[in-house]
């Protein structure tokens, strides 16, 4: 086993999401996309009034588009984390680490766990982010993330349609995301986990086709 954790990092649209489904298929990684661990956990009934809490923290920022705080996150991430490695389970993590202090905090336990790590870097323009944001869409049933309406269609099962996140729909909170998600502290989560001996660094075109990006992920996978 090479690697038992990818960390797939970018702006939104650079095709995380994409290569964390094509390794789950093909190589049988478990994906941990944020986003979704988050919204999945919004859906929980709160057992304790520290949980309800966390639920409701995590929702006011998904109507506001801003970030939700590094304690509700950590809190989730360490729970997924931990349960998939008892498994013996390889994993991706999608979406995670967003800042300075998220890489040193998952630095800190790639290194205790000792998890041999792949990091890979997702470099996408602005401009290339918002117009396939505008374009991508998903599958109720599954989830998955596809670059055209028509794509979409094809996956739907009985009346299912296609459809687009909320997130995604308004530009502005698009933007948003890619400054506060990505470019403002994207140095500086590099930084915070370079150094680290558990993890090799890999950058990657993101405006290459997808089957491009995937062939380069395979090779170094091999």
């Amino acid at each position: 086993m090479k690697y038992q954790l990818i960390v797939l990092f970018g702006p939104p649209g650079s095709g995380k999401g994409t290569q964390a489904a094509a390794l789950d298929k093909n190589e049988s990684y478990v994906q941990l996309g944020m986003s979704t661990m988050l919204l999945n956990y919004t859906k929980l009934n709160g057992h304790t009034k520290e949980e309800s809490a966390r639920i409701s923290r995590i929702n006011e920022q998904f109507k506001s588009g801003g970030l939700v705080s590094f304690d509700d996150v950590v809190t989730i991430m360490k729970e997924k984390f931990k349960y998939n490695l008892k498994k013996g389970k390889r994993m991706t993590l999608d979406g995670f680490p967003r800042t300075e202090n998220q890489a040193i905090w998952l630095s800190g336990l790639i290194t205790k766990e000792k998890v041999k790590t792949l990091f890979i870097h997702f470099d996408l323009s602005l401009s290339t982010a918002l117009k396939r944001i505008q374009n991508r869409y998903f599958v109720p049933s599954n989830k998955n993330i596809y670059m055209s309406y028509d794509l979409a269609l094809l996956d739907c099962k009985g009346d299912e349609k296609p459809f687009q996140r909320d997130l995604d729909k308004d530009m502005e909170i698009v933007k948003k995301r890619y400054y506060e998600q990505y470019s403002m502290d994207k140095d500086e989560i590099l930084d915070g986990l370079i150094n680290n001996s558990f993890v090799d660094m890999l950058d990657i075109d993101a405006d290459l086709p997808i089957d491009d990006i995937t062939k380069i992920i395979e090779k170094k996978l091999i």
